[in-house]
């Protein structure tokens, strides 16, 4: 189930935006950490033992990391607008680790005490492993980088044994599995949920704007599409007609081959209407029993009324048998159009001056169509 989701360009995108949400939260509570840890050395250094002499190379590790810290927020703002943009990322998560560890190595110099300077890098160790459990890629190429400076230092201390050596380093990868199996694993169990989720969400509102029956757009789909066709032929200036169709004589039609038989009509004739829509800005919907409506984005009156001759050509040369028909012996269809004006029309008005058409149309004789503009 996962996998087929997963394929889908739609599901790819929300993949995608979570991603892209936890890699920026995961990096603000990285941020906060840093800012913590940088807050306490700096009150250490220049409140606590303001009379200590420093050396150069301190001054140069808390420079690089001070200087790393503030330009990775930019770049981590630049990837939250450009989240294409991975490079940014990329920069902004070597600046912050470089930053950890200059914290780290500038401890160790200043006070030559390896187990503070340890304690930081375990704290930048479990911040970013917390932080940026989503993107594996970017998470083991920080963390090795912490993981090998830790060991540097801890390597410094005297009377480290070679076992002490393996066991301090050791207990990196058990971190990392137990962390693995726990946090990667919920993970993944509500990314998997999340996007089942959406799936069915989408489906679902396919489906309540789909007629059943048809497999064409329903009345809701049609309101939909009504509204977003009128915006579009205001937004760009583009004509728009409205066509309501309607089966003549199908009450007959129903009562004299039965309802099985009436459904198998509508079916047919939702086929033929279907397959002249073939444009992507043209919509057909069932609005009704046996009425339905074509919205022709970009079409003026003589297209639509060209379009409604072809569709009334291909159904009779389907050729569906009605018994009961006063105009034919074939299912027919009566149809009215009208242009959208858009000094004067609104989707109310617009949809009453095709339906009054309709009434022409059918007063007229059926079998034919007429126009109101």
């Amino acid at each position: 189930m996962f996998d087929k989701i997963a394929n889908t360009p739609s599901a790819q995108h929300e993949i995608a935006q979570l991603e892209h949400r936890l890699i920026i939260r995961g990096s603000v509570l990285i941020f906060l950490s840093i800012s913590m840890v940088l807050t306490i050395v700096g009150f250490y250094l220049f409140h606590r033992y303001n009379s200590t002499e420093h050396s150069f190379l301190s001054i140069v590790l808390l420079a690089i990391s001070l200087t790393s810290y503030i330009l990775a927020i930019p770049s981590l703002y630049l990837f939250k607008k450009s989240p294409e943009k991975q490079q940014l990322l990329v920069i902004s998560v070597i600046l912050i680790t470089l930053s950890w560890v200059s914290i780290g190595f500038a401890v160790d110099v200043i006070w030559q005490v390896p187990e503070s300077a340890k304690h930081i890098l375990l704290i930048g160790f479990f911040t970013v492993l917390l932080g940026w459990h989503s993107h594996f890629l970017i998470i083991s190429t920080s963390l090795l980088i912490i993981v090998i400076s830790y060991a540097f230092i801890g390597s410094t201390m005297a009377n480290l044994t070679a076992l002490d050596l393996t066991l301090m380093v050791l207990k990196f990868p058990l971190f990392i599995l137990i962390h693995y199996f726990t946090v990667r694993k919920l993970l993944l169990d509500s990314k998997q949920k999340y996007l089942e989720n959406i799936q069915l969400l989408k489906k679902l509102s396919a489906t309540l704007h789909i007629d059943e029956l048809t497999q064409v757009s329903n009345r809701k789909g049609f309101n939909r599409d009504f509204a977003i066709a009128i915006q579009t032929a205001l937004r760009l200036k583009t004509p728009l007609s409205l066509v309501i169709l309607d089966i003549d004589f199908f009450k007959q039609y129903n009562d004299s081959l039965g309802h099985p038989q009436g459904d198998q009509c509508l079916t047919e004739v939702a086929k033929v209407l279907s397959e002249n829509c073939q444009r992507a800005v043209d919509n057909i919907a069932r609005i009704g029993g046996e009425e339905f409506a074509y919205i022709l984005t970009g079409s003026n009156i003589e297209q639509a009324c060209a379009y409604i001759e072809k569709v009334q050509r291909e159904l009779a040369e389907k050729g569906i048998t009605h018994p009961q028909s006063k105009v034919s012996q074939h299912v027919t269809l009566s149809a009215g159009i009208a242009l959208f004006d858009p000094l004067e029309d609104t989707q109310e008005s617009l949809y009453q001056k095709a339906d009054r058409a309709l009434y022409k149309a059918k007063e007229a004789g059926r079998n034919q169509y007429a126009c109101e503009q």
